[in-house]
């Protein structure tokens, strides 16, 4: 029987990455939104962007649940501690509950706003609503769950963002298993 390749497969790299920009520009984006104080015509623009990208995140992590469900991550490296690949494994499960729930609460968000405006994906069409009422208490509770969400995931992306600078101090090669190109990493 042949063994599993070291790596993932080229569709698990390109949805892995393609997130990552996505995901952090999204946060980014967000936060922005929050406190950078922008005129409302720019601020409803970066708003209307930052809705379409989360319907798009949240396309792309479905399509990427799928790939994973067919397609086995690489094993652990030999070695790895039975603490460490539990804690790999969590962190790995906790990132892709977030991305899910990420868009899925800024969608019910978006669908109980009290402005009742249509989830518009870059003016080419609109995403339909949830069917939630437009009230502000809502509103408020799902912008509240949906920061939560966001910053939580946050936290889950640096923690993770340690642990693949920890692996490539040690050399181990674990980062170069997604990596686009191969090094010795």
């Amino acid at each position: 029987m042949r063994e599993r390749p070291p790596h993932y497969t080229f569709v698990a790299i390109l949805l892995h990455w393609c997130l990552a920009l996505l995901v952090i520009g999204q946060i980014l984006l967000g936060f922005a939104m929050d406190r950078a104080g922008l005129p409302d015509t720019m601020a409803f623009s970066v708003f209307q962007i930052h809705r379409a990208l989360g319907v798009v995140i949240l396309l792309l992590v479905a399509l990427r649940v799928i790939w994973r469900l067919g397609h086995k991550p690489p094993p652990h490296p030999l070695g790895t501690s039975i603490w460490q690949a539990r804690l790999a494994d969590a962190v790995h499960g906790a990132l892709y509950g977030l991305q899910l729930l990420a868009p899925v609460s800024g969608w019910a968000l978006a669908s109980c706003a009290t402005l009742e405006l249509p989830l518009s994906i870059f003016g080419w069409f609109d995403w339909p609503l949830l069917p939630l009422a437009h009230t502000d208490r809502n509103e408020a509770v799902l912008r509240n769950v949906h920061h939560a969400i966001v910053w939580g995931f946050a936290a889950m992306i640096l923690l993770h963002g340690l642990a693949a600078l920890y692996h490539l101090i040690r050399r181990d090669g674990v980062v170069r298993r997604i990596l686009c190109f191969r090094s010795d990493l």
